[in-house]
């Protein structure tokens, strides 16, 4: 077993990491660890498909171990990122009781769970604070709160709910690939002392590419893509949630196997969808950027139907391509009147970006002559008279 990492980490949990083909820690796993386990506050910022989720969740587990007082909250966008990130602590932490108090889940059953006093609570911010008000829920000294995807985290009402939240936490850890203006005000409100930890690079391989295609051709154009090469697993991203739908049985009747993820699918469905994609029972999931968030699949590409109305949103659409070293492609579908924003985001994050060609023409076939063989005479064409057989005009 190896892992080269700052901390001192337990047997069980290196076999694990090694047993997911994990045996070299990941940059941003490395520069967090020790801030982290020893109990400061951190901002930190790496690519998607960098190891965000283990760069906190290793040390802080193992700070739990150490210390038995440590609580830890864990807040996600989405209640399919909070379940992500819960099996991902339980499978190297099966030793500390932990509950998913989501949105959208009974909440009968949720504040039957907190009265077990779980050790790790993995949440989505509007439920949590709605636990919280009704003291179901202590955040003090000894917890550690995670705020993951914190730029989606604090958009809309969230920001005062995180707030209520965050600000009594003894140590405060944000994780994110982008950190808009709303989440660099939400730390310099705050009372902690946050540590800034980088890195930009990342591991994977993201082939990033475009075709050019105007809007009435957009469903012809992903067809042709889906039909000329093999993605393997892939998400297709789109903004209109009714886009989802249509090319759902768009995709559905060319024979493809395809899931979507959209407002109407139930907790249930999502995450059989999400399953389904892992396991490669199917190979296409159309979605939206707030339910495809976070998604976490190895050997992924990404097609963006429409083109991203941010850079932020382009960034975190792309990373779900080369996550964990994996190799994919990110390809855009635009028209020449949108292939301008597209180039602004290339320019701005430096992309080496391709034009994808939907298909090759064919080579012409031209038969050698055998030197034995004699030239055919080109055979005489008569001359038609283009009077003949026409009556002569009386005069």
């Amino acid at each position: 077993m190896k892992f080269d990492y700052p901390l001192e980490l337990g047997d069980d949990v290196i076999q694990k990491l090694n047993k997911s083909g994990i045996e070299t820690p990941f940059p941003i796993q490395k520069e967090a660890a020790q801030a982290v386990y020893d109990g400061e506050s951190a901002r930190i910022k790496a690519p998607t498909g960098s190891g965000k989720t283990l760069s906190y969740l290793l040390p802080l587990g193992k700070a739990m171990q150490d210390n038995f007082r440590m609580n830890l909250i864990v807040l996600s966008s989405s209640p399919e990122l909070s379940s992500q990130i819960h099996s991902v602590f339980k499978e190297y932490f099966p030793e500390f009781s932990s509950a998913l108090i989501v949105g959208g889940a009974n909440l009968r059953r949720q504040k039957e769970k907190l009265k077990t006093r779980p050790k790790a609570i993995f949440a989505t911010p509007g439920r949590l604070f709605e636990l919280f008000c009704l003291e179901r829920v202590s955040i003090g000294d000894n917890t550690a709160l995670v705020m993951d995807e914190s730029d989606t985290l604090l958009d809309g009402i969230n920001f005062e709910k995180v707030f209520s939240l965050a600000e009594g936490a003894g140590q405060l850890i944000t994780a994110s690939a982008t950190f808009n203006e709303d989440s660099e005000a939400f730390l310099k409100d705050l009372p902690h002392e946050i540590k800034n930890i980088e890195v930009s690079k990342r591991e994977g391989t993201v082939h990033h590419s475009y075709v050019f295609c105007s809007d009435d051709k957009k469903e012809f154009s992903l067809i042709k893509l889906l039909r000329n090469k093999d993605f393997g697993k892939l998400l297709v991203f789109v903004n209109d949630i009714r886009h989802v739908k249509h090319l759902h049985q768009l995709i559905s009747k060319e024979g493809f196997k395809v899931v979507k993820l959209d407002s109407k699918s139930s907790k249930n469905d999502r995450e059989k969808a999400i399953k389904a994609l892992k396991a490669e029972e199917v190979k296409v999931m159309i979605a939206t950027d707030s339910l495809a968030r976070g998604i976490d699949v190895k050997s992924l590409s990404v097609i963006q139907y429409s083109i991203a109305r941010e850079e932020d949103i382009f960034v975190h659409r792309s990373g779900r391509v080369g996550r964990a070293g994996s190799e994919g492609w990110n390809i855009s579908l635009v028209s020449k009147k949108d292939s301008f924003v597209l180039f602004k985001y290339a320019k701005s994050l430096k992309l080496d970006l391709k034009e994808f060609s939907l298909g090759q023409k064919k080579k012409q076939v031209v038969k050698e002559k055998s030197l034995d063989e004699k030239p055919k005479k080109k055979r005489k064409k008569n001359r038609v008279n283009k009077n003949k057989g026409m009556r002569r005009k009386k005069m």
